[in-house]
């Protein structure tokens, strides 16, 4: 007779949760606030602000401090959702019977791009200055997270995934 303890295990690998995932989405969260912040300062150098190696090298260390912090804060949010898309992901990926490989990396873009829909709906789309946020902070990161969580997937799991010859 199977014990409650083993389902629990069972289910949790079926959904592709472990260790593995954990340090995705931390991976995932680090790699996203770097090139946020790069990209942001990347932005204010091309927008004709003449920044000095060191004013810009201050506002990458600033913008990345200030996305870690905002993400720490609102991991009560992000988490489930993160959760939430690597499961559907997943479990989409082992549906239409997908490599590992692929399906991890699916799970990983469904998961970085969950990661961004409490962003999104707290900076909505209305009035014209939720424009500019939405410009500014949505869409990026629209595009950031999802790509560095399939970046980090590629790093994570290969090793684990790899076919053995």
């Amino acid at each position: 007779m199977i014990d409650g303890t083993s389902k629990g295990i069972r289910l949790a690998r079926s959904l592709g949760w472990d260790g593995k995932l954990v340090v995705l989405s931390v991976a995932t969260i680090l790699s996203s606030a770097v090139i946020y912040s790069a990209w942001a300062v990347y932005s204010a150098w091309i927008a004709g602000l003449d920044l000095s190696l060191i004013e810009a090298l201050n506002r990458f260390i600033n913008g990345s401090v200030s996305m870690l912090g905002f993400t720490i804060l609102a991991v009560p949010i992000i988490g489930p959702c993160m959760l939430i898309g690597w499961s559907v992901g997943w479990v989409a990926g082992g549906a239409i019977r997908l490599p590992a490989l692929a399906r991890a990396s699916i799970a990983a873009a469904l998961l970085g791009g969950s990661a961004v829909l409490p962003v999104a709906y707290f900076f909505g789309r209305v009035g014209s200055a939720a424009e500019n946020e939405w410009r500014i902070l949505v869409l990026p990161l629209l595009w950031i997270v999802p790509s560095s969580a399939v970046l980090a997937s590629q790093i994570v799991f290969r090793r684990r995934l790899r076919i053995p010859d």
